[in-house]
């Protein structure tokens, strides 16, 4: 199967509690935010949303500590959003534990946002949040501040604008229907979807299988976001996914449940050696760093973040990890005077893993914003998917769950086939075929999901946020390259 869509828990926070109204308003706590934010991961939600529903009111953000502790206990992707106006918001957001953000008055009020954010972060990591609501003369009128207050903007004209100014994904809400679970509104969802052309997530008043998967099986709609109807028990994820299922088996991605861990059945004695090695996740300032770090503390290794050249030499196994533009990737490890030592050490037998971004910036070069020079660790080149496949329909970013298949001989290897979490708009290509080690399908081309090469492997996917068959292959492969160190 090729890219799943999505079902997406949205979860309204205000403090450390999980609160709902109707229609944006009358808020009241539903209970601890944590809690229910696991229990949908335990159930097979694909993502979480995690949205500050006061932090424009108050001007701040307050889902920090909420993003830090959710990272320990639950490994799917998490957007965040509320009181977003700046790249250190956003910054702050991702490093504690957030795979995207979402930001809708912070836009409003200074479309120069979203430009300031791509550059930075890449239009993957950059979702537009937008708040509809009736209007007779407008049709649709974007609601700012948590859909209190106006702001005289039609949707359908702000689509546009969001879209050219290089955001990622569009997360629509209709206000009229948020927190009913009595039906959609299909007329704006159809508008939507019409214009859209990148990923389009909708949401409000989901209340019913049937209507969810009338919506999804779109071309554009990569998502649904259902709040109230799951806090209510109206909709359970499982029964919804195995409904969608019996329609359409590669749909979606069908998990029974997020089952714990635990401790892998092999040599005790091995199993020792490998938990006492050091693993240094590099630190350069771009990067959902702690939710790498949670899953490998959830494996039992030992592992530390820092940007320390001494630790990065000391280090028995390095993880280059990233949540960002190439261009700024690359400027990041340069001025932390990391760059040559990441050469210096994998030149020396080190093993290295990265990831997302990580893995892009140990190829020969890249194409995003400007011509830059990578780490040339393996060979190859960093391209817009855009530029690689001629498909005029295809949406970019290509985000969510995709089926990886191994490219080598090894059975281990092909054993690890499964559905991970990719979240980019650029691709690796022009890489020999056997430093290809595994490969997914999206508009019927193969694209290459991860590479190898004697000490180095590359992941284009977000292994620490793909559940338990990330955590799996992540295993697999950390013993791998400490075998042969």
């Amino acid at each position: 199967m090729g890219l799943a869509k999505r079902i997406i828990a949205r979860l309204d926070i205000k403090g450390k509690k999980l609160i709902k109204g109707i229609r944006f308003e009358g808020l009241r706590v539903i209970g601890d935010a944590i809690d229910f934010a696991e229990k949908y991961y335990l159930n097979g939600v694909d993502e979480i949303l995690y949205i500050d529903a006061v932090a424009s009111l108050y001007g701040r953000n307050s889902l920090y500590e909420i993003l830090s502790e959710t990272s320990k206990r639950i490994f799917v992707p998490i957007t965040a959003g509320g009181g977003i106006r700046s790249i250190e918001d956003a910054k702050a957001l991702i490093s504690n534990g957030a795979d995207k953000v979402a930001i809708n008055t912070g836009l409003v009020e200074d479309i120069g946002l979203a430009n300031r954010l791509v550059k930075v972060f890449g239009s993957q990591c950059i979702v537009a949040s937008i708040q509809a609501k009736k209007n007779p003369n407008l049709g649709w009128e974007v609601m700012k501040a948590s859909g209190r207050e106006r702001t005289g903007i039609a949707v359908n004209d702000w689509i546009n604008v969001i879209q050219q100014e290089g955001v990622g994904e569009i997360l629509i809400t209709s206000v009229d229907n948020d927190g009913l679970s009595k039906g959609i509104d299909k007329d704006l969802i159809e508008m939507s979807s019409k214009i859209c052309k990148i990923p389009l997530i909708v949401g409000g008043g989901f209340g019913d299988e049937n209507e969810i998967y009338s919506s999804i099986k779109k071309p554009k709609i990569s998502g649904v976001s259902i709040g109230a109807s799951f806090h209510k028990n109206k909709l359970l994820i499982k029964t919804l996914k195995d409904k969608i299922n019996l329609n359409d088996s590669n749909l979606i991605r069908v998990i029974n449940s997020e089952i714990d861990f635990g401790t892998k059945n092999i040599n005790k004695n091995i199993y020792d050696l490998f938990r006492k090695k050091n693993l240094l996740i590099v630190d350069y300032g771009l990067g959902n760093h702690h939710s790498l770090f949670n899953s490998l503390e959830k494996l039992d290794y030992k592992v530390e973040i820092s940007s320390s050249i001494k630790k990065i030499k000391e280090a028995d196994l390095i993880f280059l990890p990233g949540v960002g533009s190439f261009s700024e990737g690359i400027k990041n490890l340069k001025n932390k005077g990391i760059y040559n030592l990441l050469i210096e050490s994998v030149n020396l037998g080190k093993p290295i893993i990265g990831i997302c971004l990580g893995m892009q910036m140990m190829l020969d070069k890249g194409y995003e914003d400007g011509i830059n020079k990578g780490l040339g660790l393996i060979k190859g080149e960093v391209q817009y998917m855009g530029k690689i496949h001629s498909e005029k329909k295809m949406l970019i970013p290509h985000i969510g769950w995709n089926y990886i298949k191994s490219n080598q001989e090894d059975l281990n290897f092909k054993e690890l086939n499964s559905m991970q979490y990719f979240v980019h708009s650029f691709n690796a290509i022009s890489v020999p075929a056997e430093n290809k080690l595994f490969s997914f399908n999206y508009y019927q081309r193969d694209w290459i999901a991860s590479i190898i090469h004697e000490n180095i492997i590359g992941f284009q996917f977000h292994p620490e946020r793909s559940g338990i068959h990330g955590l799996r292959l992540l295993d697999y492969f950390v013993e791998f390259l400490l075998k042969q160190k």
